[in-house]
């Protein structure tokens, strides 16, 4: 039987991985639409922007490794949101310009951590303007990668059973604050220069570490890649659009095994259940293949590892990081 073509489009901003993206037709989403990543060309000798999608992950870690100064992404503007609407809605048949899609749904970052979400907000107004028949749905996933993933899953499936686009918003409702990323970072200095988690990165212990990173950041790369090494260890909770902190530590393993930890602690806990773990790692092989050995001893589960994270978040996160993503079961 065949197919008709779906109504609904969804589209997400940059922080899915390309691998997910790439998927067939009717698994994937209808369109993306990428961070910018800003940093100092050394060639050029001045501060260029590209694309996401301009930039592999390899490339992207290179900059991390080589530029002078951290390099940062940027949301995408409103007229790049635009761009996308019309590019999928609009479709000609026998010279007629005709709406291809009722509906669009789209997934993006957190409010609190980025523009992305009023960009969306503002392009919907605008094609409005133009198609009023069509209806646009701007969700907040609170969540980042792995648990955006998830739900974009979930949308996917639900639109494949023709469910309605209020349907689908209800169940990723439902489902938004029951996905949980607890991750080990091997530095603060990108966390911290990014600005996308005030006060997490606070305290008197970490003070004088931050104030030397921040120098260290303006000196050449290898200077700053040693300076990183010795930085202290973070253990951070990220759920629902908030970020805190659950340890520091001095080593990157040490960090890993408490990952290690709270997942246990979750997994074995009365108050809800876990439904699947991904586990995602960044230059972290020989940790995450540990930590999936561990983790399999007490969680039977689905467990899915993701060895390519999105660039949006290595911009945070710096290159070397062990995450595990929990999807709880909605209570």
């Amino acid at each position: 039987m065949k197919i008709g073509r779906p109504k609904l489009a969804i589209i997400t901003d940059g922080s899915l991985p390309r691998k997910v993206i790439r998927r067939r037709p009717l698994l994937a989403v209808s369109g993306v639409v990428p961070f910018y990543v800003t940093f100092r060309d050394p060639r050029a000798g001045r501060f260029v922007s590209r694309r996401q999608t301009e930039i592999s992950v390899g490339e992207f870690l290179d900059i991390q490794d080589q530029a002078k100064g951290l390099p940062q992404t940027a949301q995408p503007t409103s007229e790049d949101f635009f761009e996308e609407y019309l590019r999928i809605v609009e479709i000609r048949e026998r010279g007629l310009l005709k709406t291809a899609y009722e509906e669009i749904l789209v997934l993006t970052v957190p409010e609190e951590k980025s523009g992305t979400y009023n960009s969306a907000v503002n392009a919907a107004e605008l094609l409005h303007e133009r198609y009023p028949n069509v209806k646009v749905e701007v969700f907040d996933t609170g969540t980042a990668a792995f648990g955006v993933e998830y739900l974009a899953e979930m949308a996917l499936a639900a639109r494949q059973v023709g469910k309605t686009l209020d349907e689908i918003v209800e169940e990723l409702e439902r489902q938004r604050p029951n996905i949980e990323i607890v991750l080990a970072l091997d530095t603060i200095a990108f966390l911290d220069a990014s600005g996308r988690a005030p006060g997490v990165t606070d305290g008197p212990r970490l003070d004088a570490w931050k104030k030397r990173i921040r120098w260290v950041a303006l000196k050449v790369a290898t200077t700053t890649a040693r300076t990183f090494h010795r930085s202290p260890k973070a253990v951070l909770s990220f759920q629902e659009g908030e970020a805190r902190a659950i340890t520091w530590n001095r080593f990157f393993g040490g960090a890993v095994e408490r990952v290690i930890s709270e997942v246990h602690d979750r997994v074995e806990g009365p108050d809800r259940k876990v439904q699947r773990i991904y586990l995602a790692h960044s230059q972290a092989e020989q940790e995450a293949a540990s930590a999936l050995q561990s983790i399999g001893r007490f969680y039977q589960g689905e467990i899915l590892e993701r060895t390519e994270i999105p660039i949006a978040l290595l911009s945070i996160t710096g290159p070397k990081l062990f995450a595990a993503v929990l999807i709880y079961k909605p209570r």
